[in-house]
């Protein structure tokens, strides 16, 4: 092992300590925050686009603004939603040890998806050929998982496409 693979190691574990911390419901609640906010800001960012004056008048640091918005505002929503369902939860009958089990869970994924997206991003700009990247132990594990993303992304960008015409 070398240290790329500590690194991944590295990630994975915060990740998966973030989600035994946070637990399944906080995550999920999350996720579905951040993916519902990029979706709204980039479907409806032309709606937001005219209220801006000064600076921000002109695209494309309208369209900026009104994504950034949108987005803000969605994640504030999901975490005030979030803090809601943590406070209820802590206070009910269901196991919060269950919660906290699912949320290492869902952290470890998490963690497994966002080192792919960075292998994704070091294959872009020709890592692959480096030696320290053919050392290493993991990397080709993580490689598989980045090409099964990097299919489901181009599939989602092609969708994104034929939404924006």
């Amino acid at each position: 092992m070398n240290a790329v693979d500590y690194l991944v190691l590295g990630v994975l574990l915060a990740s998966v300590l973030i989600g035994l911390y946070r637990g399944f419901m906080r995550e999920s609640i999350a996720l579905i925050a951040w993916l519902g906010g990029l979706w709204l800001a980039w479907r409806y960012a032309p709606v937001l686009e005219p209220h801006f004056g000064g600076m921000l008048a002109e695209p494309p640091a309208s369209t900026w603004a009104a994504r950034a918005v949108i987005v803000l505002g969605v994640l504030l929503t999901g975490w005030l939603l979030a803090a809601l369902v943590d406070y209820f939860l802590r206070h009910s009958t269901l196991s919060i040890t269950v919660d906290r089990a699912l949320g290492m869970t869902f952290g470890a994924l998490r963690g497994a998806v966002v080192v792919a997206i960075f292998v994704l991003l070091g294959r872009a700009v020709a890592l692959d050929q480096v030696e320290w990247w053919r050392e290493s132990s993991l990397l080709p594990y993580v490689g598989e998982l980045a090409g099964w993303i990097e299919s489901f992304a181009e599939t989602g960008i092609q969708i994104l496409e034929a939404q924006a015409r």
